[in-house]
């Protein structure tokens, strides 16, 4: 009875389900990185000028993590104000969750943003006691798993049960 149930009930979950799921188990927590950032935009929205920034991007993401002084590189490149500090459910998931992936000292990117090109250094996490992301993506896949399961064998029954005729004879 269990595998006709699961054969006739669909209870697929996907990995946005299960990133949406875990933002909002922790949208109520303050989860905060110091970040050095750098973001390259195009000077032009043409191929050519976005070639030439996700370039100088590639370059700057190179340099930081042989090491170079991320304050001497902003600097150069004359980034105003390098020092950001982020808080989970500010930017776009995917730049979230590469930034909060991160270890403290890593350099990640360059992360194409709606801007341009944006390369990060993380200085300091501030996570309380929330796992990350890849930590919690099999419990939260097997809760949800669970969630629609029993969602879709309450469907499945109430249509059956619809489209059942019982002809009761005395």
């Amino acid at each position: 009875m269990y595998q006709t149930t699961r054969a006739l009930a669909n209870t697929s979950v996907t990995d946005a389900q299960i990133r949406e799921q875990y933002r909002k188990m922790v949208r109520g927590v303050d989860i905060k990185a110091d970040l050095l950032r750098f973001v390259f935009t195009p000077e032009e929205q043409t191929a050519k000028s976005r070639d030439a920034a996700y370039a100088k991007a590639q370059a700057v993401a190179r340099r930081m993590r042989s090491g170079e002084d991320p304050m001497a590189l902003a600097q150069e490149f004359q980034i105003q104000e390098p020092k950001a500090t982020l808080s989970r459910g500010e930017v776009a998931p995917t730049i979230e969750d590469a930034i909060f992936a991160a270890r403290v000292g890593e350099t990640v990117g360059p992360l194409e943003t709606g801007q341009g090109y944006l390369v990060v250094k993380v200085v300091r996490h501030d996570t309380g006691n929330v796992l990350p992301f890849d930590q919690a993506k099999e419990r939260i896949r097997m809760q949800l798993e669970q969630e629609s399961f029993a969602r879709a064998v309450k469907e499945l029954r109430s249509s059956l049960r619809a489209k059942t005729h019982i002809d009761q004879r005395l």
